[in-house]
């Protein structure tokens, strides 16, 4: 039985480790308070193992086991990384118009800077511009702040698919991704993790969506985000995702690709046969030469100066601008009523 002398010190430590595990739960979902989760894990091994007790010590090597677990769960496993809802599951006549969005909208992680009034803000906008297809890219999803997806498909009444790639919201309340919203019932989703994965705690996802716009007509629009530190590594993903799209039908391609103009990136999909629409920036709509719509319009749109037309006020509500695109039926796809 340990002394008074002897036990004093433990009880002090295993004081000060219940202190830090206290700070590391207020603080999750940002950086430090993961960064405190593990320290108080290791710290936990450490005082079990300090004791010299072999029950404790199997308290210390468990602790450093969860901790590697913990580490395995958010960077390895796959678990509930696609979600699809569907809010309208009806057949709709083909329309002869769609109005589509491209739009990064800033996950905020990990400090998350006023990230309510940015939602709130972002959803009324896009409400604004009421466009038919929505491509989201760092689509946030928080313990604090909710699903931010889920948010915009019930005020706007939209379908939406969910493809994470970084975080997760089980463990550390965070994760981000691509998501893609329609007015039209989603009748697939795909998710896939872009090669290489560069650095190797950050995943770069795409996600196609099949679109059912009635009549036997559907719409593929696929969504992804490379690589902003290697144009080399962005490249590379680039061409994970013309391989990964090759086969679908006539797909629409937007996201935040992390190169200009011009690049290699962006040039292996003008290989395939799409169209830049809005040359200029590192956002891009990558549009199918062999599409049966033709482009009415596509501008920026989404910036501070579009939203004081937008909310009568100006905002900056994303480190990045929005695409919008105007699309006209050019022909009916054959088959199609």
């Amino acid at each position: 039985m340990a002394s008074s002398s002897d036990a004093a010190p433990i009880l002090v430590a295993l004081f000060l480790v219940t202190l830090l595990w206290g700070a590391a739960w207020v603080e999750v979902p940002t950086a430090l308070g993961i960064g405190l989760l593990v320290v108080a894990g290791l710290a936990t091994a450490l005082l079990c193992l300090w004791t010299r007790r072999r029950a404790a010590a199997v308290v210390g090597v468990a602790c450093v086991a969860a901790i590697a677990l913990f580490v395995i769960d958010v960077l390895v496993l796959e678990r509930r990384a696609l979600l699809v809802t569907n809010r309208t599951d009806f057949v709709v006549e083909p329309p002869d118009t769609l109005t589509l969005l491209d739009f990064n909208v800033l996950h905020g992680y990990s400090e998350f800077p006023q990230q309510e009034a940015r939602a709130e803000r972002t959803i009324a906008a896009i409400a604004a511009l009421d466009p038919d297809v929505i491509v989201l890219q760092e689509a946030w999803r928080t313990r604090r702040h909710g699903d931010f997806v889920e948010r915009l498909g019930e005020a706007l009444g939209m379908n939406g698919a969910f493809a994470r790639a970084n975080g997760s919201l089980e463990r550390i309340g965070f994760e981000e991704g691509e998501a893609i919203l329609s007015r039209y019932p989603i009748v697939q989703a795909t998710r896939t993790q872009l090669r290489p994965r560069k650095p190797f705690f950050e995943r770069r996802v795409a996600l196609a969506c099949v679109v059912d716009l009635g009549g036997g007509e559907t719409l593929t629009v696929v969504g992804t985000h490379l690589d902003h530190r290697d144009p080399a590594t962005a490249d590379s993903q680039a061409a994970h995702v013309v391989d990964w799209i090759d086969p679908l039908r006539g797909p629409i391609v937007a996201g935040d690709l992390n190169a200009p103009s011009g690049s290699r990136a962006v040039a292996l999909f003008e290989q395939l046969g799409f169209i830049d629409l809005l040359p200029g920036g590192i956002d891009h709509v990558l549009f199918p030469a062999s599409s049966p719509w033709q482009v009415e319009r596509v501008d920026w749109t989404l910036r501070p100066d579009d939203l004081e037309e937008l909310l009568g006020f100006k905002a900056e509500i994303s480190d990045h601008p929005g695409i919008v695109v105007e699309l006209r039926r050019a022909r009916r796809p054959a088959g199609a009523r």
